[in-house]
């Protein structure tokens, strides 16, 4: 297998001309897969998608412990929950409970937390398992950063470990964030590659009193140092983050850990395992498996949207005609099977698998926000927080403005003024309070930082390369790549409703106009107040909501829809040739963006047209 390579020293891009053919279910089925973050968003996905579709043999979960609860009472909760509906109508229960295993586990403890007995009886028996997949990540704001770092870094240093000690191991996927880049200048295009942090370029001494280390080994040993007290290793950090230009210690320490990784990757002569980073972009709810509209948290643009639809904000100080790189959450859970089913070729670095949609089907801030309000202008959420608690009249038309100038400083200083009010007065009423008005207050900060929406792009070559290896029904069945088949307009409405329903949970809101249904249910799970408001309960199974056919397409865009995949394979190619360098900059014009994205599919469909008359 011929390969080339981009850029410099060890932190070189790795683009692999052919992949031959790939196989999801044959490579998978039957195999022992051990699954971290099963709980989160992603590894639900991930772990539904394992027995459904691909059959593997035996899923090991790594869950962190509850007192009083036995582990099989705690896999019997997690598979009650919505995101298994349709694999419970396929498969009974009691039946997967026999494929899975958990151990307890605490991944912000040394040796992940797990006991002697699981260590010896679980998860090294028979040799182990044959791929892992590490899902789990700290992403809370208010951590110490010690704390996040252990969590982030150290959990996958011992994961790795652990998966050498197992004999059948093929390979090990690490599920990172596409913001591991996102120091780079806005506009920039981010290459399937690792950035290396210690380079001269950043014109500091490493090494020295100020920064005591040289390389990432120095650098985690530094921060993980009992003698580092939590204050000190905070500000070390701010230091850092200021350094490297990183807008939050979540990416930075997924960054340093991707660079462990890939040591262990190289050094052949002790880890003879394959690796895998899959890096996804802001993740958004579900597009089609289990259902559509299905999400199970309120971060990235999830939050953005009901921050806005319940007043908590009326602006943005991002730049419209930015590009908005958001990918729906089963998309990210089939590219990392995806990864997960080509460990069979050696490879000199980690394989990059970048889950994205700003290079294959892009869209703009301006665009998507403008969704956003058509969305919740025609179903508004029950209760706007912000304007109820001053008094105002309520508006259920939301508009959001974007601000720039002295405009943006002032707004910004009125928000941030408003929520240290509330943070004062929550503290003097409880502890708790006072943690959730922290929340709060971190997430408005980080949805009022610029550097989230610097619009990058996302390269995602290696992607389309593994997902064009694949045959015509394993693409229906895992579809990885947002191309123009797919409509920002059609889905946008389906995300926001899911993420409406789910999150908010108000039975008011719960009505249904259309598609997507809400939270589907097995006949035996409707409670008597869903019977008495009159909802079909033959509807409600997910059987027969998945046969609404929420994505189905007119002939006319059935042919708009294969020209745009020829285009989506194509358009990777044009960016990469014509965005060589990272750092480059770039401004992107909405209209040109997306007009020009579909200017050849448009073509064809008047050839086609004219032909059929």
């Amino acid at each position: 297998m011929s390969s080339r390579s981009t850029g410099s020293g060890s932190g070189r891009h790795v683009h692999f001309d052919s992949v031959g053919n790939v196989e999801i279910v044959s490579t998978l089925r039957g195999k022992k897969v051990l699954l971290t973050g099963a709980t989160g968003f992603v590894g639900t996905c991930v772990m539904e998608r394992l027995l459904r579709s691909c059959k593997v043999g035996h899923l090991v979960l790594l869950l962190r412990g509850r007192r009083g609860v036995e582990p099989h009472e705690r896999l019997k909760d997690l598979l009650m929950a919505e995101v298994f509906l349709r694999l419970r109508e396929e498969v009974p229960i009691e039946e997967l409970m026999k494929r899975i295993t958990v151990v307890h586990a605490d991944l912000s403890m040394p040796r992940l937390g797990i006991s002697e007995e699981d260590w010896k009886e679980v998860l090294l028996k028979d040799g182990g398992v044959h791929y892992v997949i590490h899902s789990a990540a700290s992403i809370k704001l208010m951590e110490p950063f010690k704390k996040q770092l252990q969590m982030n870094f150290g959990a996958t240093a011992d994961l790795l470990e652990l998966a050498n000690k197992m004999t059948n191991m093929v390979g090990f996927v690490y599920v990172s964030t596409a913001f591991v880049n996102a120091n780079l200048p806005p506009g920039s295009v981010c290459v399937e590659r690792i950035q290396e942090l210690f380079k001269p370029s950043y014109g500091t001494k490493f090494g020295t009193a100020e920064y005591p280390f040289r390389d990432y080994h120095d650098l985690v040993k530094y921060f993980l140092s009992p003698n580092l007290a939590d204050k000190d290793a905070d500000e070390m950090a701010r230091k850092l983050m200021k350094l490297w230009n990183f807008w939050s210690t979540y990416i930075m320490t997924k960054n340093w850990t991707e660079q462990h990784v890939k040591y262990c990757h190289e050094k052949k002569d002790k880890y003879k395992f394959q690796t895998t980073i899959v890096r996804p972009a802001l993740i958004t709810s579900c597009a089609k498996d289990p259902y559509p509209g299905y999400i199970s948290n309120n971060a990235g643009p999830a939050g953005m949207a009901m921050a806005f639809a319940h007043g908590l904000l009326s602006y943005s100080p991002y730049k419209p005609d930015r590009v908005m790189d958001m990918i729906p959450g089963d998309f990210v859970a089939n590219t990392i099977i995806l990864g997960c089913a080509t460990m069979d070729r050696s490879l000199p670095s980690p394989r990059i698998l970048h889950s994205s949609s700003s290079v294959s089907n892009p869209v703009t801030i301006g665009k998507y926000f403008q969704l956003v309000m058509e969305y919740f202008d025609k179903e508004p959420v029950n209760q706007e927080i912000l304007r109820n608690f001053f008094g105002w009249r309520i508006q259920n038309k939301i508009r959001i403005k974007f601000v720039s100038g002295p405009e943006k400083v002032f707004r910004r200083s009125l928000t941030v003024g408003y929520w240290k009010v509330v943070i004062f007065f929550a503290k003097c009423i409880s502890p708790q309070l006072h943690k959730a008005a922290m929340m709060g207050y971190g997430a408005t900060k980080l949805l009022l930082n610029e550097d989230v929406a610097k619009g990058l792009f996302f390269h995602n070559g290696n992607t389309v390369d593994l997902y064009g290896g694949l045959d015509d029904t394993e693409q229906k069945m895992f579809p990885c790549i947002w191309s123009p088949v797919y409509s920002w307009d059609k889905y946008t409405p389906i995300f926001l409703e899911g993420v409406k329903v789910t999150q908010v949970r108000d039975a008011q809101d719960a009505k249904l106009k259309g598609s997507p249904v809400p939270r589907p249910q097995s006949r035996s799970s409707l409670s008597p107040s869903m019977r008495s408001r009159g909802l079909d309960v033959g509807s409600m199974t997910y059987s027969n909501f998945y046969r609404r056919g929420t994505f189905q397409r007119t002939p006319q865009s059935s042919v708009r829809s294969s020209a745009a995949e020829s285009y989506s394979a194509r358009s990777v190619n044009t960016h990469t040739s014509s965005h060589r360098s990272v750092g480059s900059q770039r401004s992107i014009n909405e209209n040109e963006t997306l007009s020009t994205s579909m200017t050849e599919v448009e073509e064809i469909l008047k050839q086609t047209s004219g032909s059929s008359t």
